[in-house]
Order: structure tokens, then C-alpha cells, then sequence
């Protein structure tokens, strides 16, 4: 075993948590499932199926997951509404070439936001996307959540966004290397709570531990969770939007 590993586990989630519990003691859970987003959600998203011109009028975002190590992958999400598709997934990319691809992008889908992943490398990838001209909004996964009385970060906040989108209809490709891709990536975090009854989700290096990959897909549709955005044809139409966006903003 690997001691200071189960030290860090049991520091990190408790000794009387779930995760510890399994992993380390080998005692069953409290919870009968920890799996945020289960396998049936998967398959109601690609059973569910929406005509192209069916969300016009929602807010076209991009998520971009930047790669952390040499085996993970630079992703791109656009999701507009209840359909989400991949556009870019490319390991051994560099952070300049990525940056002009997150551009190119920029052009072609016209989004009303683009959120970046701003851990390990993505810093690279927002200062040169910001040289370009390309608005981009950069999140910490680690960071504040917008909503502190319900998640410890902003990462379980978006992916738990992925969960309530599902839930409500959200539409997911159904066949091809992007289905599979995303339905393993999507199954695999799991959540707990800490003292103070807030949702957290694994780490990913916890994730590598029990043999999985980095949920490269899945934290690039849980950046179009972010934040909530405002279409551009949309601003100034009402005080209240105005406001809106410019709460927007700071996010």
C-alpha cells in the first residue's frame, strides 16, 4: 500500500467519510451510490434528440479544458440550450497552437462566452487567446463557487450543472468515439460532503489512483456551466439585462 497516499485521502475526505471508508478500510458506505451522474441520465441524453433551429435563442458557449500532463487531452464543448457536441479533443498540442484553435473556434461559432480552464497550463493559453482580441472568461476549478452554501468549489458546482442539465433533457451525441469518450468521462467522478453539508467531487489525481483517466470531456462541458450568460443580441434590451450582464462580467 501506499502510505503517504492513504495519509493524504484520509487528511483531504476524513476518516469516517465514504471515500475512506472504501479505499482505505474496506467497509461498505453509507450512501448506496456516490456516482454523480449515473448511467441512466447518459442514455436519456442520447435517446433525446432536438431539431437544430429548437434553441436559437440560447446563448452559445464554449468550454475549453486545457491539458494538464502529456496523456491528457486540450478539449473544446459548444452547447447551446439542451444540445451539446464536441468540437476539438487533441493530446500533445501545445499551448500557443491551442490558443489559435480556441480562435478559429471563436470565428467560426460566434459564442456568447467562452470559458477556459485556468489550472496547470491554461494560463499560457489565456494570455494568448487575450493578445489575439478573443474575449475569453478564464475559471478556477479550485476556486469559490457562486454558491458557497451548496459547494465547496466551483468545480462541483459545474459539474453538478452537467447533472441538473441532463436531468431537465440535455442532448448528448449517441454514437461514435464522443459518446463513449464522454459517458466514461461523465460516470466516473465521484461526490461527497464535507462538515458543513456542501457537494465536493474527487480529485482527479484521487481519480488516477483507482486507474481512471482525467475527465478531459466532461470538465470541458462542465466550463459551459460556469456562469449564467446573456446572448449579445440580447444586451440592452431592458435594465434588467443590462444589469445582468454586467454582473456577468465579473465572473
Amino acid at each position: 500500500t501506499n502510505k503517504k497516499q492513504i495519509d493524504e485521502w484520509i487528511e483531504d475526505h476524513g476518516i469516517d467519510s465514504d471515500f475512506v471508508k472504501v479505499r482505505v478500510l474496506g467497509e461498505f458506505p453509507d450512501a448506496a451510490d456516490n456516482q454523480l451522474i449515473g448511467a441512466d441520465l447518459i442514455r436519456q441524453a442520447h435517446s433525446t434528440v432536438y431539431k437544430p433551429d429548437e434553441f436559437d435563442s440560447a446563448p452559445v458557449i464554449l468550454g475549453v479544458d486545457v491539458a494538464r500532463f502529456g496523456g491528457d487531452s486540450c478539449v473544446i464543448y459548444r452547447r447551446q440550450g439542451l444540445g451539446a457536441r464536441r468540437l476539438y479533443k487533441k493530446t500533445g498540442i501545445n499551448t500557443m497552437q491551442f490558443a489559435d484553435t480556441v480562435a478559429k473556434f471563436n470565428l467560426e461559432e460566434k459564442p456568447d462566452a467562452i470559458f477556459l480552464d485556468m489550472g496547470a497550463m491554461g494560463a499560457g493559453v489565456y494570455d494568448r487567446l487575450v493578445q489575439l482580441g478573443v474575449p475569453v472568461q478564464g475559471v478556477q476549478f479550485g476556486g469559490k463557487a457562486l454558491n458557497e452554501t451548496l459547494y465547496v468549489n466551483r468545480r462541483a458546482e459545474m459539474w453538478d450543472g452537467i447533472r441538473k442539465w441532463l436531468r431537465d433533457g440535455g442532448s448528448l451525441p449517441a454514437k461514435g468515439r464522443e459518446a463513449q469518450d464522454l459517458e466514461e468521462d461523465l460516470t466516473s467522478p465521484e461526490y461527497y460532503y464535507d462538515s458543513r453539508g456542501r457537494m465536493y467531487l474527487e480529485s482527479k489525481d484521487d481519480m488516477k489512483a483507482r486507474g481512471l483517466n482525467s475527465p478531459d470531456d466532461g470538465d470541458a462541458l462542465a466550463l459551459t456551466f460556469a456562469a449564467p450568460v446573456i446572448p449579445a443580441r440580447h444586451l440592452g434590451e431592458s435594465p434588467a439585462m443590462e444589469f445582468a450582464a454586467t454582473e456577468y462580467k465579473l465572473f
